[in-house]
């Protein structure tokens, strides 16, 4: 029987594991392309094990010449085809906003709760008085504004 969850320590994420049969807990980093893994006798020692494998992987690439990796940099690649990459272009270009900045505003509303929301009536407003890039959207839950920094965000609830 193994019981798997992760750990943090200086930006770099870990695996453990338990293992009953072995009588250890064990782990590797995550994330890196390096495979740098640690073990204890008990998990109370676990993390401790972990951290020791962390500086010991920057220092060991220190002492190489080579750039310790970090877990995430922030940058990633999807494959999503051909027609959905040009309709999310044309929908980004039509919310005054990059690919970039859409992608990001639909991963930050899926981790936020908010990506099952279905709309039934749709409408956009325009304000030419406000900043560029602004745009109002009316759907049965309320009033959702947008701007190129922070996304839709929903400014008032009313009912039609």
């Amino acid at each position: 029987m193994k019981t798997n969850r992760t750990i943090q320590y200086k930006n770099y994420h870990g695996s453990v594991e338990v293992s009953l049969e072995e009588n250890i807990v064990h782990g590797k980093i995550l994330f890196i392309d390096d495979l740098v893994s640690y073990q204890s006798d008990t998990p109370n020692g676990i993390y401790n094990a972990f951290k020791e494998a962390v500086d010991d992987y920057i220092e060991t690439c220190k002492s190489v010449g080579k750039e310790p990796q970090k877990s995430f940099n922030g940058s990633f690649n999807i494959r999503i085809g051909c027609e959905q990459h040009k309709l999310a272009v044309i929908k980004a270009n039509e919310l005054g906003m990059t690919l970039n900045e859409l992608i990001k505003n639909c991963i930050n509303n899926f981790l936020a709760g908010s990506s099952n929301q279905t709309v039934t009536h749709l409408h956009i407003h325009k304000d030419s008085t406000k900043e560029p890039g602004y745009l109002e959207l009316e759907d049965d839950q309320g009033t959702w504004a947008s701007t190129k920094e922070n996304g839709w965000k929903i400014t008032s609830l009313q009912k039609h």
